[in-house]
């Protein structure tokens, strides 16, 4: 039996056999073994005594890593234990090549499944009401595509942010791409407020970047994140937000509709930049560390929808991808990046509009 535990700077592997288990810490970055521990079991109980063991030193070293601070010690152990065990099995799968992706402990993994949904929207993307502000649906050449695009390595993005709990996401997305577009058509790296994003339009309740898009053309722009940071929850600072100076370039005059076909969307992101994209959330994408995310077969249930932001696309180990941006940290995913199979519309990717600020 093989029990992965993937944290931050390091991995810790416990390798099981009927007498031994071998534990064993490998610094990611050198790769180098740090320490090598064998324990000798005798009985079967001791090593589902071992096993538990095991579990309650990886909780405790998830609470160090992240920081968390918990009021119900127990129940929170038995949550990460149950979902602990779930991303291990899931990864043994990832190893032996029957999965495309693979998990790893992270903020979410002491969370319930309704805990979880803090962080993404119940609003459908096609619960869109009339915008007053010009939508043009964009055609583009018929010019051959690039078989890969990464505006993250073209470094036209802003550092990754983390929304909190609060069904901010539509916000972020939105914030990401008026800031891609700065950074693409002016050189503009002034850094914007995804608080006054969230707070003056529908707020921690969820709603659509198409809401960022039209407040930014309204106001004439967007605030600067230095003269109103992010807190993650209301604070009821709208009124003084918008008699802030706003930052230049950040107007939107209209909304840049690109499809839904899987060629319009590349020659969008190819020939326009990063742009937003809808996705259904289901419980294995919480956990997602590495690879390209496909929604396993336990995946029956659709928790939610999630606002991100389309970076890139590409191919890996014979897969196409697209490279996407979500807003939950650096320390989710790839740096807080995901790769999600590209041509089957997974989590409805591909099929939900696609977005983009004219500035």
């Amino acid at each position: 039996m093989k029990i992965t535990l993937v944290f931050f700077g390091f991995l810790a592997i416990n390798l099981a056999s009927s007498s031994k288990i071998f534990k064993i810490a490998i610094d990611l970055e050198s790769g180098k073994e740090q320490n090598v521990e064998v324990v000798e079991l005798d009985q079967p109980q001791e090593i589902v005594d071992e096993q538990e063991e095991i579990e309650t030193d990886s909780f405790n070293i998830f609470l160090k890593t992240f920081n968390i601070q918990l009021e119900n010690y127990e129940m929170r152990q038995k949550i990460f234990t149950k979902n602990y065990r779930k991303i291990r099995h899931h990864n043994e799968r990832f190893y032996k090549g029957l999965e495309t992706f693979e998990m790893a402990v992270n903020k979410f993994t002491h969370l319930t499944e309704i805990e979880r949904k803090n962080f993404i929207s119940q609003i459908h993307p096609r619960e869109a009401t009339n915008f007053s502000i010009p939508i043009y649906k964009v055609k583009f050449d018929d010019s051959e595509l690039a078989s890969s695009v990464n505006w993250v390595e073209k470094n036209k993005l802003q550092p990754i942010q983390d929304q909190g709990q609060c069904e901010s996401c539509y916000a972020f997305a939105a914030i990401a791409t008026i800031e891609s577009q700065m950074i693409i058509r002016y050189n503009n790296w002034e850094k914007l407020s995804e608080q006054e994003a969230m707070e003056c339009t529908k707020g921690c309740k969820g709603g659509l970047s198409q809401d960022i898009y039209l407040y930014s053309q309204v106001h004439g722009g967007c605030a600067s994140e230095n003269s109103y940071p992010y807190y993650g929850h209301e604070v009821n600072d709208c009124n003084a937000a918008q008699n802030r100076k706003r930052v230049s370039n950040s107007k939107c005059t209209g909304i840049l509709e690109f499809g839904t076909s899987v060629e319009a969307t590349m020659k969008a992101i190819e020939q326009f930049g990063p742009i937003t994209a809808y996705m259904a959330i289901y419980n294995s994408f919480y956990n997602y560390n590495n690879g390209i995310y496909k929604r396993t077969q336990n995946d029956d249930e659709i928790q939610g929808y999630h606002a991100v932001t389309f970076v890139g696309y590409g191919q890996e180990n014979g897969l196409d991808y697209w490279l996407v941006r979500n807003s939950w940290g650096k320390h989710w995913g790839q740096n807080g990046y995901a790769k999600f199979l590209k041509g089957t519309d997974e989590c409805e990717i591909e099929s939900l509009n696609h977005y983009g600020p004219q500035l």
